[in-house]
């Protein structure tokens, strides 16, 4: 035939390979007599359709997806200079709008939206949104390029990291900067305390089973903020707590009772300091004189009966010299008249 071939109804090649099919309907199909589409491409194991240059570094395989104006997109392998990456861009008019709306490196498998290079598993530019499956009204995570924040659960971050509601973390977490919290802070205990100290920061963790508050500072003073800690002293009330630290610098620890030192400044000043009430506010009435203050009253009133003794023993010696004096008197003025009657 060496023009053109005009044929009514449906025209099918077929051979031992496959079947080749120009449908009456205007679709075409290979490997299947029923088109069901444009191009309908059917095999029993794995149907490819294979579309490539003739070159090596160069744009091949590309396929136009376009309205009537020439706007759409294009799919597309770009081989040129080591590029090595299928790509999705935009036509406007005919003309290629945004580049790189999406790229796939053959060579790293690196997915990129909105970047010229893939350097990481996925690699975003600017601002994007994870949605739940059935949407709503908050996003599960965002990423605002403009103010550079990042929020969970939350449609307008206001700071590098924003969240709203909890979070849970298993392992360390540095922070460089303020920490601002609007709700509460979970920390799990570990039962093992860490042994290394940070430069120009704190370890702050929970411990043991009691998940007391710990902290460690850089010089490797650890000191539990939880007033519970015992370990060294007797409890000696039911609502008493402690200050409790170790020093690695002095191969030291300290343990104090805080409310007994409380306790003691109120026998020495004789005020009531510490306040003790019933959940539901009705105040526990607490004697302040104890048995130290009763021991130091006992001591004065010692002190008042020996110097009253003292001054009844002071009365009777005073006594006991005049009547000693008066004696010597007597016997002086004996004596006197015995020697003036010998001499005459």
């Amino acid at each position: 035939v060496n023009d053109s071939l005009s044929v009514l109804g449906t025209v099918r090649f077929e051979n031992a390979a496959g079947t080749f099919v120009f449908a009456d309907s205007g679709k075409v199909g290979i490997g299947t007599l029923s088109p069901n589409a444009d191009l309908d491409v059917m095999d029993g194991t794995d149907p490819t359709i294979l579309i490539r240059s003739d070159g090596t570094d160069e744009v091949s395989g590309r396929i136009q997806l376009q309205q009537s104006g020439g706007s759409g997109m294009d799919l597309f392998y770009d081989g040129t200079n080591t590029v090595e990456e299928f790509k999705i861009e935009t036509r406007n008019n005919g003309v290629t709008a945004i580049t790189n709306v999406f790229t796939a490196s053959r060579l790293t498998g690196n997915v990129g939206i909105g970047v010229t290079s893939t350097n990481f598993n996925l690699h975003v530019a600017k601002s994007f949104v994870v949605d739940s499956a059935a949407g709503g009204d908050v996003a599960l995570l965002i990423a605002d390029d403009s103010s550079r924040n990042v929020g969970i659960l939350t449609n307008a971050p206001i700071h590098p990291l924003h969240v709203v509601g909890q979070a849970f973390i298993s392992d360390t977490v540095r922070i460089g900067g303020s920490l601002d919290l609007q709700d509460s802070l979970v920390i799990n205990a570990v039962t093992t305390a860490p042994n290394a100290s940070v430069n120009n920061a704190i370890v702050l963790y929970a411990l043991g089973a009691n998940a007391e508050l710990v902290v460690r500072d850089e010089l490797g003073n650890v000191t539990t903020l939880s007033p519970h800690n015992f370990g060294l002293t007797d409890k000696s009330e039911e609502l008493a707590w402690s200050y409790y630290s170790e020093s690695d610098e002095a191969g030291k620890k300290i343990n104090v009772d805080m409310l007994r030192v409380v306790r003691l400044v109120e026998q020495i000043t004789g005020e009531k300091l510490a306040f003790i009430a019933e959940m539901d506010g009705t105040p526990i009435k607490k004697e302040v004189r104890t048995a130290i203050l009763e021991q130091f009253l006992g001591k004065i009133s010692e002190l008042k009966k020996s110097n009253t003794e003292l001054s009844d023993q002071n009365e009777e010696l005073q006594r006991q010299v005049q009547m000693l004096i008066s004696r010597m008197a007597s016997i002086e003025s004996a004596l006197g008249q015995a020697a003036t009657e010998e001499g005459n």
